[in-house]
């Protein structure tokens, strides 16, 4: 989610096609369920079966330790909130975006909750509001959970799909430490201007992580897919459907760490919209659930219900 130079990324987007087809990184990945790995047992579960999402006691809006709403060193351009937060004049996000005729009426606009999934937008902010967003021209949902869940080692799942991204937008699945240092962190996955590829990574703070890698998605890039990360103290195993798609030594030491859904817009690494860039940009997450090796004497896990690709979630 971190710093990435634009031109360096340009630069290997061009070498895309060859490496693919010389077998030098993954293509296509046939479609599958993932289900946990054997011996774990689960820990922590948000399935956002709920009316919304629990902010009061589970999720953070921000990185609340570092008091940030946007990512400065990425040139994030989107302030991150939710829509029952007051801004600058007092009044809430919600209730100025509805007002607006610029945009359509929504009940929620960067977190919606129904038929147990959680859409998470992106906005651009009109003109007229942008003082009461402190300047910012985009406005973005974001889910930090250093009160939800965090732990050193394990399986962290999450099912979800990319409904709608396009230039300028960067949607990222990660991790980060509940001491609030950086490095390390652990990336998931990332979708960077619906250039078609997926992408994951590690940072670390002594030493040299392996290269950031790139594939396409399962299926079609907004259809719905699995996204495992497996942590032990002496590797790390990324999945997309119970397929393998990075895999290295355990580099980040033994921090504990928490999950983070987050929308940046205008950054470096999207670059800035145009008049193809889709509003609101939206993903769909149907849950996140998180495994720890099981101890002598617990019961195994239970592996969870399979649920259809084609299921539908609430406007």
């Amino acid at each position: 989610m971190t710093c990435i130079h634009a031109a360096t990324v340009a630069s290997i987007r061009k070498l895309l096609p060859a490496l693919v087809a010389a077998g030098l990184i993954l293509g296509t990945i046939p479609a599958a369920q993932a289900v946990p790995p054997a011996g774990y047992v689960m820990r922590f579960a948000e399935e956002f079966d709920g009316w919304g999402v629990d902010f009061t006691h589970k999720w953070d809006t921000h990185w609340v330790a570092w008091n940030v709403r946007h990512l400065a060193g990425n040139n994030d351009q989107s302030i991150k909130a939710a829509d029952w937060e007051r801004l600058r004049g007092g009044k809430t996000v919600g209730e100025l975006l509805r007002k607006s005729k610029k945009l359509p009426r929504k009940r929620n606009y960067l977190h919606q909750v129904g038929r147990g999934k959680l859409k998470m937008r992106a906005w651009p902010v009109p003109d007229d509001l942008r003082y009461e967003f402190w300047g910012f021209p985009f406005v973005a949902g974001m889910l930090a959970g250093p009160r939800a869940h965090a732990q050193t080692y394990g399986y962290w799942e999450t099912r979800l799909r990319l409904k709608k991204i396009g230039k300028g937008q960067h949607f990222a699945l990660w991790l980060l430490p509940t001491d609030n240092s950086w490095p390390p962190e652990v990336d998931m996955l990332e979708a960077v201007s619906g250039d078609g590829w997926l992408y994951t990574n590690t940072h670390v703070k002594d030493g040299v992580a392996p290269p950031i890698n790139w594939f396409k998605p399962p299926r079609r890039p907004d259809a719905w897919m699995t996204v495992g990360f497996e942590w032990t103290p002496k590797e790390m195993i990324w999945t997309i459907d119970g397929k393998q798609v990075r895999r290295h030594t355990a580099n980040i030491g033994a921090k504990p760490m928490y999950p983070l859904f987050s929308w940046e817009v205008g950054s470096n690494w999207p670059g800035w919209i145009d008049s193809s860039t889709p509003w609101p940009a939206e993903v769909v997450v149907d849950y996140l659930r998180v495994y720890e090796k099981e101890k002598k004497g617990e019961p195994m896990a239970v592996s969870p219900t399979l649920v259809s690709d084609d299921d539908e979630e609430e406007d």
